[in-house]
């Protein structure tokens, strides 16, 4: 198990330089709404990311690798 972790972890960290390279990281916006009265009150930005061989990577696993490999 630890040696799976390990092996997806250094897969990311080599596909998300080569993503950072081909500008493959995608930004959207999300508007948050006040249901109360449907105002639109902010917005969330979502960053998401597709690799052709790892398919789609979560931001909660590839964003703390960012982190920490600056």
């Amino acid at each position: 198990m630890l040696a799976q972790r390990s092996e997806r972890h250094a897969a990311v960290k080599t596909a998300l330089r080569l993503a950072l390279q081909r500008d493959a990281l995608r930004l959207f916006f999300q508007p948050r709404v006040r249901i109360a009265d449907n105002t639109v009150v902010g917005a969330e930005a979502l960053l998401r990311w597709e690799d052709p061989r790892l398919g789609m990577v979560s931001p909660k696993e590839f964003i703390g690798i960012a982190e920490e490999s600056g």
